[in-house]
């Protein structure tokens, strides 16, 4: 079986719009072919050989591209791109304008043949909607953003200024500066603040209903390890008072409806112990961790709690690392204990990482009733 597909390419080749086709240039030169033009100095014009419109405008000089070189759209004749030259390297203000408009989109400056200074792009209207500074291989540079209103929609600061108004925002003056970004409605989104173009202070999120969504501290560019979420309604989520520094603080988690739910106590970056509650406040868990040496096991002791606040479980666990390389898991280790609701003893049993050799039944008075061993797959002796 074959298949036609000739018509179907004629289509499509019919249905995309080009830019232009082949083109005629005067004074005999190809731009395809540096010989054509090896002497040359002053105007080239190119035409579409097609329409005969005029679609580029070259400058020469002893050869080489000097001044602007200028293309021009084969529907409408209209410019959509000027750059730059010196001798045969872009330098200077390039201008790209949208082609189904032709209003200016964007300007980008070159520096010997790199990109190099401001960079601008507008709006339909001519407004700014985004300035920043370019440098090739720059670690960071600075860029604004702006919606159609003029509000501010995106900021980063580098060390080159691109607006008067950046020197405020981006604390190079000494002082910190603070900057509100805004969405699409025009409703604040983020609060930030910088010194010395770093973000420094508080910075918050906001929900659509203008409500705190997060809190997050910075000193020099760094994240300080003090933060704080909320939901919409303004309760809070968490509450980190840890020092990214010392790796030392506290991490406390509520529910969503704003009762205690976990805290963490951290040391040397490290969980120390965790405690865990129901959401009608009883103790839920609590957790201590060993941590006795860097080639040793991680060791945990686990209470836990029925929501009635009586004490339902004592025991030890291993920390076993994954052979794979993923999670680590925690397996039982060592004694344990495990209470009735009335909160008698149950049962005593021994877990030898992770496998159970024996458990100790007792009745609901206390009396000792009976032992039970067990094999390494799980099965009583």
């Amino acid at each position: 079986m074959s298949f036609k597909f000739f018509p179907i390419v004629g289509l499509l080749m019919t249905a995309i719009p080009l830019a232009y086709g082949v083109e005629d240039c005067d004074r005999n030169v190809n731009l395809n072919n540096g010989f054509s033009y090896k002497e040359i100095s002053g105007l080239v014009t190119c035409k579409d050989r097609d329409t005969q419109t005029i679609i580029r405008k070259v400058n020469f000089k002893n050869g080489k591209r000097h001044g602007w070189e200028e293309r021009f759209d084969v529907r409408t004749g209209k410019v959509f791109a000027r750059e730059p030259y010196v001798e045969n390297k872009l330098d200077g203000v390039a201008q790209y304008f949208n082609r189904e408009k032709f209003y200016l989109e964007r300007e980008t400056s070159f520096r010997n043949g790199q990109i190099e200074g401001l960079a601008k792009s507008y709006y339909e209207d001519g407004s700014i909607k985004s300035i920043r500074y370019e440098l090739t291989g720059a670690q960071y540079n600075t860029d604004i953003e702006f919606w159609p209103n003029g509000k501010l929609k995106r900021l980063s600061c580098g060390p080159q200024s691109v607006d008067k108004r950046d020197e405020q925002w981006c604390g190079r003056n000494g002082t910190v500066g603070e900057v509100i970004l805004y969405d699409q409605q025009g409703r604040p989104e983020e609060k930030r603040s910088f010194l010395n173009n770093k973000w420094q202070g508080t910075h918050e999120r906001y929900f659509e209903n203008g409500q705190i969504a997060e809190q997050r501290e910075y000193e020099a560019g760094e994240a300080t390890g003090r933060r704080s979420t909320f939901n919409a309604a303004g309760q809070m989520l968490t509450k980190s008072e840890y020092d990214r520094k010392s790796g030392t603080g506290t991490i406390t988690e509520n529910f969503k409806e704003g009762q205690l739910k976990s805290t963490y106590v951290l040391r040397n970056h490290k969980v120390q112990s965790e405690t865990h509650y129901y959401q009608n406040g009883k103790l839920r868990e609590e957790a201590t961790y060993q941590r006795q040496g860097k080639d040793q096991a991680v060791r945990k002791a686990v209470v836990q709690y029925s929501d009635r606040g009586v004490k339902m479980l004592e025991q030890g666990y291993l920390e076993v690392e994954s052979p794979y390389g993923g999670n680590s898991t925690w397996r039982p280790d060592g004694p344990g204990m495990i209470y009735r609701e009335n909160g008698s003893l149950q049962k005593k049993v021994q877990y030898k990482n992770g496998t159970l050799e024996f458990a100790e039944l007792f009745d609901e008075n206390g009396n000792f009733q009976k032992k039970e061993e067990y094999f390494k797959d799980g099965s009583r002796k």
